[in-house]
């Protein structure tokens, strides 16, 4: 669910995560943490979790979460604690994200 080779050449660069609430500089990260799917744009997620050249995997799918959600299956009730997240660059495009 990683755009991987943009991952590698950052890590290999020196780079780190930005964990704070500032708006990252250009070369900076920032991570965010959503409690539910729906608070990712779903051609975002599936962009990154099912890129076109992996095998689709449904269950990561933005549509199969967030049925589990919606359904009640997928819920606090349940043992479900929704902590979808979602690496951005310092230019806010997403480049990860992790159910």
């Amino acid at each position: 669910m990683v755009r991987s080779d943009y991952i590698r050449r950052v890590f290999t660069q020196g780079h780190g995560l930005d964990l704070t609430m500032t708006k990252p500089e250009k070369d900076q990260f920032s991570i965010e943490v959503h409690q539910s799917i729906t608070g990712i744009d779903a051609d975002t997620w599936d962009r990154c979790a099912n890129p076109p050249w992996r095998p689709y995997n449904p269950f990561v799918a933005h549509a199969f979460l967030k049925a589990l959600e919606t359904s009640g299956s997928a819920v606090a009730e349940t043992g479900w604690l929704g902590q979808h997240m979602q690496l951005k660059s310092g230019d806010g495009e997403t480049i990860a994200v992790m159910p």
